[in-house]
C-alpha cells in the first residue's frame, strides 16, 4: 500500500501536467481532424480514436466575508475544502479531460487561490470499459444517499490520494435483484482510509446499502485487509488491529409512481444509520450475541432525508444527528442505564484533512436540519433559497449548545457558453464555539456573532457547442 500511495502522490502532477503539454501540442490537429471528419472527407474512425479537452472549464469565484466570528475565515460546505478569508478571496479554476477509446479517461482540476496558493484539487486517471472501473489519483468519495451531508465521508474536506474499484453497471441477478458496489483505499494528510459500500436492489425503487470505512494508520499488506475488515479485535489496546471503524445501514425509496399524483414528477425517501463503534458477537471484546442480527452499531448517527419534485421544482428536507445512542435492533446502554448522549464521533483518529472534517460538517456531539426549495423558471435561470440549523456540543454542552442559523439564496443564469451564479448567505452564532479545533468545543454560553457572504461566479464551457 505505502508503494501505491507514492506511486499516485508523484504520478498524478506528472500526469496531469504532462496531459496538459499533450494536450496543447495534440489540440489543433485534433481539432482539424475533426473538421475534416465532419467535412466527409475522412473516416470518421480514424480521427475519434481519443478526445482532449486541455480545457473544459474555465471559473472565477469570489467571495466577500463580513464576520464578527473570531476565525475570520469560513469552510464552504461540502467544497473539497474550501476556505474563505475575511474580507475577500477569490479562486480562479480551470478543469480539463481526455479520454482514449472511450476506455481510458483522465481528468484534472487546477485552482489558484487569490493569497497565491496554488492547488491541484483533482487529477486522476481511470479506466471503465462501461462494466467496472479502476481508477488512481486524487479524489473525493461520497458515501451514502445524503445531500446535504454524509457521515462516514463526503467531499467537505480536500481531495485526497486514492485508488477505487466500482461496478458502473448494475449486476442483476435473475429472480434477486441488483448489486452495486464500491471499494477504495486513500491517503489523507495524517491518516488511511479503506472504505467500502454494496447495495443491493430487490426492486427499481427500492434499494439497501451497506456502507464500511476504517481509519488507521498502520502498514497493512493487502491479505491482511480482510481481518482489518472484520474488525474482530477493534478497541483492544494494544493490538495491530485496533483501527477506527464506522459502518451504516441504508434504505431508499425511489418514488417514480409520484407523477400518477397532482403536479408531483418524481422523489425519494432515505434513510442512514451508522454506528462510530460495533457491538458483535465475532468481536474478542464482546461475545455476545446483540440483537436479531447478531451486531449493534454503537455511538449512532442517523440521517433521515425526502426529496420531491414537479418538474421544474425541487424541494428537500434532511436532518442529521450523531449525538445520541438509540440503537435500532438492541439496546444494552438502556438495559446498564447509560446515559444517552455520545461525543464520540470522528474522535478516536481526528477524521479531519488539512483541518476540515471529512464526514459529516457538522462534526461531532451535533445535529443539523436542511430545507431546500429550487425552481428552474426555463433551461436557462435557476434559483435557490436554503435554511440549515447546526446545533454542536449537544452531549458535553446539552444545556446551552452552539447553534447556527443560516438563511441562504443563490441564483444562477446560462447565456450561451457562460453560467453566471449569484450567493447571498447570512450566518447567526448563538452561544459560540471559541475552539478553533473543529473537533474541539468550547462554548461560552451568552457569547453569538454574526456574518454574511455575497459571492459571484462565472463558468466560461468550452466543451459546449
Amino acid at each position: 500500500m505505502i508503494v501505491i500511495k507514492r506511486l499516485i502522490n508523484y504520478f498524478t502532477p506528472i500526469i496531469s501536467i504532462a496531459f496538459c503539454f499533450v494536450a496543447i501540442c495534440s489540440h489543433y490537429c485534433w481539432a482539424d481532424s475533426l473538421n475534416v471528419s465532419a467535412a466527409g472527407e475522412e473516416n470518421n474512425e480514424t480521427s475519434s480514436w481519443y478526445a482532449i479537452n486541455l480545457i473544459d472549464t474555465l471559473r472565477f469565484r469570489t467571495y466577500h466575508l463580513s464576520t464578527e466570528h473570531f476565525k475570520d475565515k469560513y469552510t464552504l460546505f461540502n467544497s473539497d475544502g474550501d476556505v474563505i478569508d475575511e474580507p475577500i478571496t477569490t479562486f480562479l479554476e480551470v478543469d480539463g479531460k481526455a479520454d482514449i477509446k472511450s476506455r481510458l479517461f483522465f481528468y484534472y482540476k487546477a485552482q489558484l487561490k487569490n493569497s497565491g496558493i496554488f492547488d491541484l484539487k483533482k487529477g486522476y486517471a481511470k479506466y471503465n470499459n462501461g462494466t467496472i472501473s479502476l481508477g488512481a489519483g486524487k479524489d473525493t468519495v461520497w458515501m451514502g444517499h445524503g445531500y446535504h451531508g454524509s457521515l462516514l465521508l463526503s467531499n467537505n474536506a480536500e481531495p485526497f490520494p486514492l485508488i477505487k474499484f466500482q461496478t458502473e453497471r448494475t449486476l442483476h441477478v435473475p429472480y434477486i435483484g441488483g448489486f452495486d458496489y464500491m471499494i477504495f483505499n486513500g491517503w489523507p494528510e495524517d491518516l488511511k482510509i479503506f472504505g467500502q459500500r454494496l447495495s443491493y436492489k430487490p426492486v427499481e425503487i427500492l434499494e439497501f446499502g451497506i456502507n464500511q470505512t476504517v481509519v488507521y494508520k498502520r502498514d497493512y499488506k493487502i491479505w491482511e485487509f480482510l481481518y482489518v475488515i472484520s474488525a474482530e479485535e477493534e478497541n483492544m489496546p494494544g493490538s495491530m488491529w485496533d483501527n477506527d471503524q464506522r459502518a451504516s445501514l441504508d434504505i431508499a425509496l425511489y418514488m417514480p409512481f409520484l407523477k400518477k399524483l397532482p403536479f408531483l414528477k418524481n422523489g425519494k425517501l432515505y434513510f442512514e444509520y451508522a454506528g462510530e463503534d460495533l457491538l458483535a458477537w465475532w468481536q474478542k471484546e464482546d461475545k455476545e450475541w446483540f440483537g436479531p442480527l447478531g451486531f449493534e452499531l454503537a455511538h449512532q448517527g442517523k440521517i433521515y432525508g425526502l426529496f420531491l419534485t414537479t418538474g421544474p421544482t425541487d424541494f428537500r428536507i434532511e436532518y442529521a444527528q450523531n449525538y445520541i445512542n438509540l440503537p435500532l435492533f438492541d439496546d444494552p446502554w438502556g438495559r446498564a442505564g447509560v446515559d444517552r448522549v455520545t461525543s464520540a464521533w470522528y474522535q478516536k483518529y481526528p477524521f479531519v484533512n488539512y483541518g476540515v472534517i471529512m464526514g459529516h460538517h457538522m462534526g461531532s456531539q451535533a445535529d443539523d436540519l436542511y430545507f431546500e426549495l429550487k425552481h428552474r423558471f426555463n433551461e436557462f435561470h435557476e434559483v435557490k433559497v436554503f435554511y440549515d440549523k447546526e446545533r454542536h456540543g449537544l452531549a458535553a454542552f446539552k444545556d446551552n449548545p452552539e447553534e447556527i442559523y443560516q438563511h441562504g439564496f443563490e441564483y444562477s443564469y446560462i447565456y450561451k457558453r457562460f453560467t453566471i451564479e449569484g450567493l447571498f448567505i447570512v450566518n447567526l452564532y448563538k452561544n459560540l464555539d471559541i475552539n478553533p479545533d473543529p473537533l474541539t468545543i468550547d462554548i461560552v454560553k451568552g457569547k453569538d456573532a454574526q456574518e454574511m457572504i455575497t459571492s459571484i461566479a462565472v463558468t466560461y464551457r468550452f466543451g459546449l457547442k
